[in-house]
């Protein structure tokens, strides 16, 4: 199995940037981060399946040997969050903390099984992939809007947008002295969005808010780590798609919801899969 490379943010912040050609399920694939800390790794995000997750652990051990300590879930959906099992399994009787906001958590508890379940039947594919998968929760939860702390030596700030963004449970990890977010998908670059689940004006008041004076190195769900220029150019779309699904009619087709997500400029971008769900999900809503 091919190891992905760890990227350097800054010190001790690392990223581990998705590959296309080191996944056998590169169509659920995303990123994750990690933060090298004083005795421990503290790791955003944990893949799609043991075996990313596995993949994963081996690019922290590029970088240092200390334990994974310390998981941080961004939001409930399986490419962020089914990796959690193989974490579980190797590092749970070391000390594992498996940390979200609450709401992830409990969604994850409802709808974990019916979700891999879902892609078990889809094909023999990724029913070989997810055979060793186990639902495993976030236990540790927070239900506050923003935390500020110290984990062995490092400041953290940890934010959950009040209203939802992508989710209802979405998690941003902050750490104001490297200037450095971990995003999740409430950032994607050069991704179409996935906004089945969404708050689109929580979303845009997310992204708005962002201090761009103390943070200038942003970790996308997916796509090439980005700065300012890339994060509001995120933003920017995220308007114009928001203020495009306002002036459709009562009752659109499936040609009226596309051309809302491909503005100009989304030419080459990646996740077609993930806005032909999007605009499932939106048909749904508005034909309901």
């Amino acid at each position: 199995m091919k190891v992905q490379r760890p990227q350097k943010v800054t010190k001790n912040v690392y990223s581990v940037i998705f590959d296309k050609e080191n996944s056998l399920e590169e169509l659920y694939s995303s990123n994750q981060g990690f933060v090298v800390l004083d005795d421990s790794v503290l790791l955003f995000d944990t893949g799609f399946s043991d075996h990313t997750a596995k993949s994963l652990d081996r690019a922290i051990a590029q970088v240092t040997d200390k334990r994974v300590r310390y998981i941080v879930n961004s939001h409930d959906h399986s490419d962020h969050i089914f990796g959690n099992s193989y974490f579980s399994k190797k590092y749970s009787r070391h000390g594992l903390n498996i940390i979200s906001h609450e709401i992830c958590a409990k969604r994850f508890e409802r709808l974990g099984i019916e979700r891999l379940n879902a892609y078990k039947n889809s094909n023999k594919r990724l029913a070989k992939v997810l055979s060793s998968v186990q639902i495993v929760a976030p236990k540790l939860t927070y239900s506050d809007n923003g935390i500020s702390l110290k984990i062995e030596g490092t400041e953290f700030v940890i934010i959950h947008p009040e209203n939802g963004a992508h989710t209802l449970g979405d998690t941003i990890i902050a750490m104001p002295e490297n200037g450095v977010m971990f995003l999740g998908d409430i950032f994607l670059n050069s991704f179409f969005p996935n906004v089945e689940d969404s708050n689109m004006e929580g979303w845009i008041d997310s992204l708005s808010s962002i201090d761009y004076k103390t943070y200038s190195k942003f970790l996308p769900g997916h796509g090439k780590l980005g700065g300012k220029k890339e994060l509001v150019a995120f933003t920017n779309y995220m308007v114009e798609l928001r203020d495009r699904l306002l002036k459709v009619g009562p009752k659109p087709d499936r040609q009226n919801l596309r051309s809302c997500f491909e503005i100009e400029g989304t030419e080459g971008w990646n996740s077609r899969m993930m806005l032909d769900m999007s605009i499932d999900a939106l048909l749904g809503k508005f034909h309901s």
